[in-house]
């Protein structure tokens, strides 16, 4: 480990070089042409992104487009359209005790930034923080995850071809990987992934303090009040829950559905599965598992709600072979269940019945902070208590997932469930440093009144300031 850190430390090194000579002398015009070769390539080679991620995950090319390729596409075109006004400085006024100064805000790139990539969306969760980086005018070392080979590779190859190895670098390898260049001083860390892991890179950055982004997940809950437009509510659901076989980070963990509607929309939530996904297009329609050791996890999960009394509303098969985990429903699940205290991240639903709303926040309280959390209402007042009362890192009202492909939106957590944001303006923030820069005249300073010796009237003038100005 200690000669592969030397190596990775080197390698950073001649990055860091590279970047302090020429990174920031990059034009606006000079990072939208690395922004414009990295979209030309994506576009290019669109069959070849399908292909890898099918070979990985064996997702559809409908789910791969619109959850892989396109969030991509937008987020550089968004940056594109909005590098300019991002990138320009903030001007700020100055206050009356301060008369005479001129004050802004410039951003500047960070430096050599590492991003740490997962593997549930392995192309949208490793280009989509490059774009902000690239935005920023920073320069990135990228660890992809070995979970994903094929898209890992495809995105090596796509990296080489668009960028010289001292601005933007791939390293394919293990969490042995991860773990060194985690150790190495970049200017700025970029992580996806699991609370537990994100603790361990959060705790190897605080040795070169290293500031860092994380994203994270959580225990989302989903709310269905007794004002709920059912039909709509089940479609939604099954939609949101299973994309990408429910292994999201905004994936719904728990639902907790009213008493009154509870029996009417486990009917429709059931009507809305055979219409999403009829039995006969699960191996065509449905993501599989990444690994063995994931879809072994799910089937202990749902094993041990039954074994505690549990009951299985929809019960999809199984294809072990290539680990598609056919999505299950959970009703009547008992408090001690396994599945109430964790992460699901994979197809599997838990439904609980509640009377009092106020008891459902105060169980979602209980927890860490999620990353997303839902409600379906028809009532306004209902909303704005929802929003109130529950904090999470991202809220969507009659409707799942969808906040996360909003390029305008901040995404990222609160808490446990992540530090930082990421997408759009906020994600070209995270990766630039917001330098502030006062500029004092030549000719009259106010401040100069305040100097030394310190007299009564200049003691009566601080007082009249601090309590005016």
């Amino acid at each position: 480990m200690e000669k592969q850190l030397n190596s990775y430390g080197n390698m950073l090194q001649a990055m860091q070089q590279h970047f302090y000579q020429h990174g920031l002398k990059l034009t606006i015009n000079d990072r939208l042409k690395r922004l414009r070769k990295l979209k030309s390539w994506v576009l290019k080679h669109e069959d070849e992104i399908l292909a890898a991620l099918y070979k990985d995950l064996q997702k559809s090319k409908v789910e791969a487009y619109l959850s892989e390729i396109k969030v991509i596409v937008n987020e550089i075109d968004d940056a594109v359209s909005n590098l300019d006004v991002w990138s320009s400085d903030e001007y700020k006024p100055a206050p009356l005790a301060l008369f005479g100064t001129s004050a802004h805000v410039k951003k500047e790139p960070k430096g050599v930034c590492l991003i740490l990539a997962p593997w549930n969306f392995p192309f949208n969760l490793t280009i989509g923080p490059l774009v902000s980086c690239l935005a920023a005018g920073n320069y990135a070392v990228v660890k992809p995850s070995e979970f994903t080979p094929a898209t890992s590779a495809l995105m090596h190859q796509l990296v080489s071809a668009c960028f010289d190895s001292n601005e933007v670098f791939v390293l394919e390898g293990d969490a042995l990987v991860a773990a060194a260049l985690s150790a190495l001083p970049f200017d700025h860390i970029f992580f996806t992934g699991s609370p537990a892991v994100g603790k361990l890179v959060m705790k190897a950055a605080a040795e070169n303090l290293t500031p860092i982004t994380l994203e994270l997940g959580g225990q989302n809950p989903l709310i269905i009040d007794a004002s709920a437009n059912l039909k709509l509510t089940a479609e939604r659901i099954v939609w949101g829950k299973f994309m990408n076989a429910g292994q999201s980070c905004v994936s719904i963990n728990l639902i907790y559905c009213h008493a009154v509607v509870y029996s009417s929309f486990l009917l429709e939530l059931k009507d809305a599965f055979k219409r999403l996904f009829p039995t006969e297009n699960l191996d065509r329609d449905l993501t599989c598992i990444v690994s063995t050791k994931h879809y072994q996890r799910l089937e202990t999960l749902v094993a041990d709600a039954l074994e505690k009394g549990g009951k299985l509303l929809i019960d999809a098969p199984n294809t072990p072979s290539v680990n598609r985990f056919g999505p299950k429903v959970l009703v009547d699940v008992q408090p001690h269940s396994q599945i109430l205290s964790e992460e699901i991240f994979g197809s599997i639903l838990p439904i609980l019945k509640y009377d009092d709303i106020q008891t459902v926040y105060a169980s979602i309280r209980l927890k860490p902070k999620p990353l997303a959390a839902y409600l379906f209402t028809t009532k306004s007042k209902a909303k704005a208590e929802f929003l109130r009362e529950v904090s999470a890192g991202t809220c969507a009202i009659n409707d799942t997932t969808l906040q996360f492909s909003h390029q305008h939106l901040p995404f990222g957590g609160n808490g446990f469930s992540g530090i930082g944001k990421a997408h759009g303006y906020y994600g070209y923030l995270e990766f630039s440093n917001q330098k502030a820069i006062l500029i004092q005249s030549n000719m009259f300073a106010s401040i100069k009144l305040l100097y030394p010796p310190y007299t009564p009237l200049k003691e009566k003038l601080a007082r009249f300031l601090a309590r005016y100005f």
